[in-house]
């Protein structure tokens, strides 16, 4: 299983980097628990949306990435020297825009609600040592 993960074409980038063959995404390979990890600890979501790539999971020290453009060298040469820096390897998966945006959106939308739940909890917590007797 690990040859599959430095899978390189014969194609290369701009500066002689061989660009990886990119293999077709596919939902079953995904936990968007993990994603959401790998997006707040390696890749931004900021970067995510900029350069249209998603952490799809971290196995073995390999970084499989979706990206919608795999033949975009500047996006592979990014991610190439993000994964460097964590001593990672890269495989590659060909994502749609429309595969792109789900991921991303549904990132955002666990965001959303982890912030609303804290909100809760948080006043929850702040009404409850309100409401509390006090013992002078």
């Amino acid at each position: 299983m690990m040859s599959e993960f430095n899978d390189f074409s014969n194609s290369t980038g701009s500066n002689n980097n061989p660009i990886p063959k990119a293999k077709e995404f596919e939902w079953s390979e995904i936990n968007l628990e993990e994603t959401f990890k790998l997006i707040d600890s390696i890749l931004s979501a900021k970067a995510c949306l900029h350069f249209q790539i998603v952490p799809l999971r971290l196995e073995d020290n390999c970084l499989v990435l979706g990206l919608v453009n795999s033949q975009d060298v500047a996006v592979l040469n990014y991610v190439r020297s993000l994964v460097a820096n964590n001593n990672y390897t890269l495989q590659i998966r060909q994502l749609d825009a429309k595969n792109h945006q789900l991921i991303i959106s549904a990132y955002f939308n666990h965001e959303r609600t982890k912030k609303q739940t804290e909100i809760v909890e948080t006043t929850e917590k702040q009404n409850i040592e309100t409401e509390s007797p006090s013992l002078d």
